[in-house]
C-alpha cells in the first residue's frame, strides 16, 4: 500500500472530491492481493496464451507468433510482464477467493438462493387498471396473444421483447413482483397487479414461462466467494479509508 502512505495531503483531497480515493484504495489492496498469490509456470504459460490467443498471436496448437506479438505490444503500449499480469489477474483472484472464502460459499448460496434462482417471464405493464383487466379477460380467453397485447400495449422497454423479460434474477425486482413469480405456475397467466412508486401507480399482468432453480456449480462456486472478497474488500477500503482522513484532519488542526 505504498501508493497510499505516499499520497499528499493534496491529492487525498482531490480525490476525495472527485469520490476516488475509495476506488484507488481498492485498487491497490486488489494488486497487493493478486501479486502475492503465486502460479506455477505450467498454468502461467496456459492463461497468458489463453489470453493472447483473443488477438491471434497464438495458435490453437498454443505456439505463440513472436512477430505478431512484438507488433502488438507495441501498438498497445505494452510490455510482456504486463500483459502477463493482465492475464493472470482474474485466475489468480479466483484462486485467492477460493482459499479464504471457499469454506463459506455453501452457507452464502443458501443464504442467497431465493435472489439467484433463474426466471423468464412475460409482462405487460399499464397505467389504468381497466386496460390492464381488459388485457388479462382477452389473455385468459385466448382472444389474442400474450406476445401481441404486449408489444402493442405494454407501456415499458417489454413492448420490445413481445413482453418477454430475462433470464434474469429477481434480485432487483420490485418484492411485490418477484413474490408472485416466486409462487407462480409456469403458463399460467397472474390478475394484474398493482405496484405503487414515485411515478404514481402501474398494473402488471405477468405470465412465469420458466424457472430454473440456481446450482451451486463450479460457476456459482466462484460467483459466491467472488461476492464475499467484494465485501470484505469494500469494508477493508472504508476502513483505510477513514483512517486517512481521521489523520489528515489531525494533522489540519495541529
Amino acid at each position: 500500500m505504498k501508493v497510499i502512505e505516499s499520497l499528499t495531503s493534496e491529492c487525498i483531497n482531490l480525490l476525495k472530491k472527485h469520490n476516488l480515493l475509495k476506488q484507488l484504495i481498492k485498487s491497490e489492496y486488489r494488486d497487493t492481493i493478486i501479486n502475492k498469490v503465486n502460479l506455477d509456470e505450467k498454468l502461467k504459460e496456459e492463461h497468458v496464451n489463453k489470453f493472447l490467443q483473443q488477438f491471434g498471436i497464438v495458435s490453437d496448437q498454443g505456439v505463440i507468433d513472436e512477430t505478431k506479438y512484438e507488433e502488438w505490444l507495441k501498438s498497445q503500449n505494452l510490455i510482456k510482464t504486463e500483459v502477463e499480469k493482465i492475464a493472470l489477474n482474474e485466475i489468480k483472484l479466483k484462486i485467492y477467493n477460493q482459499q479464504n472464502f471457499g469454506h463459506k460459499v455453501e452457507a452464502r448460496f443458501l443464504e442467497r438462493k431465493n435472489n439467484l434462482d433463474i426466471f423468464v417471464y412475460s409482462l405487460i405493464r399499464l397505467k389504468d387498471f381497466y386496460e390492464a383487466k381488459e388485457l388479462y379477460t382477452r389473455i385468459l380467453c385466448k382472444e389474442e396473444s400474450f406476445g401481441n397485447l404486449a408489444k402493442q400495449h405494454s407501456e415499458g422497454m417489454e413492448n420490445k421483447t413481445r413482453g418477454i423479460v430475462g433470464p434474469t434474477s429477481l434480485e432487483s425486482t420490485h418484492p411485490a413482483l418477484a413474490s408472485v413469480l416466486r409462487k407462480a405456475t409456469p403458463g399460467e397467466v397472474q390478475p394484474p397487479i398493482k405496484l405503487t412508486g414515485a411515478n404514481g401507480a402501474i398494473f402488471l399482468i405477468v405470465r412465469l414461462e420458466t424457472f430454473e432453480p440456481a446450482k451451486l456449480d463450479e460457476f456459482m462456486s466462484a460467483k459466491m466467494a467472488l461476492e464475499m472478497f467484494d465485501d470484505w474488500l469494500d469494508t477493508k477500503a472504508n476502513n483505510l479509508m477513514e483512517s486517512i482522513l481521521a489523520n489528515q484532519c489531525g494533522e489540519d488542526n495541529e
